[in-house]
């Protein structure tokens, strides 16, 4: 049996808990596929082991969902393009950059069934540089396979409201951490990002069905 329980969490962001027995998979299909475009007030990176966080005020991204295909092999949507503004914390100005190009999007894989209109994933292939101190400091999150290596993997959910949620994630370190720094971030760290992004498509919400 899957269990499922929504819980507060970080810069807003509504965290889905889920458990899926190992051996899952199936089919989705996906009404008002196509290109589409999400915005967000609340995304939130943090590296948890210095205990730094940058709230982003603002982002925008663009992509396309995938009409159907078979569950967790087959990509759901692709994110074409991801940007911030407004970043700050611990009294300090971040620029974020995700590393995202046409060779290498970021993937929304589909983990569960849906439930209650709420389709469990993952986004993987997230990748992101950030900068801080007028460009002094910079460094790259991502997942196990280094810099720029596209392995970084974000939980999250789809709920056919048009709301897509990233819920943070247990694979990603801090890597080229410069000396500007100043030794508040150092490589290794534990990172993570979350926030919740609305989407839109050109026929409407998507709307998704996973079983």
């Amino acid at each position: 049996m899957r269990r499922f329980a929504i819980a507060a969490s970080g810069a807003g962001a509504i965290a889905l808990v889920f458990s899926t027995p190992a051996f899952a998979a199936g089919t989705w299909t996906a009404t008002n596929a196509g290109p589409v475009t999400a915005t967000s007030s609340n995304i939130s990176f943090q590296d948890v082991t210095a205990g730094i966080t940058a709230n982003c005020t603002s982002g925008s991204a663009a992509g396309s969902v995938i009409a159907s295909g078979s569950w967790p092999s087959g990509t759901a949507a692709s994110l074409t393009s991801l940007s911030t503004s407004g970043c700050s914390g611990a009294g300090i100005t971040f620029n974020l950059t995700a590393n995202i190009s046409a060779g290498s999007p970021w993937s929304l894989k589909i983990t569960g069934p849906t439930s209650g209109g709420i389709t469990p994933g993952s986004i993987n292939g997230a990748s992101v540089h950030a900068t801080a101190l007028g460009g002094l400091c910079s460094l790259d999150a991502d997942g196990p396979g280094g810099a720029n290596s596209h392995t970084g993997v974000i939980n999250g959910s789809y709920n056919n409201n048009g709301t897509l949620t990233a819920t943070g994630s247990t694979n990603i370190k801090l890597y080229n951490v410069s000396w500007g720094c100043l030794g508040i971030v150092k490589n290794g760290d534990v990172a993570t990002l979350t926030g919740t992004f609305a989407v839109t498509g050109a026929g409407g919400v998507p709307v998704i069905t996973a079983v």
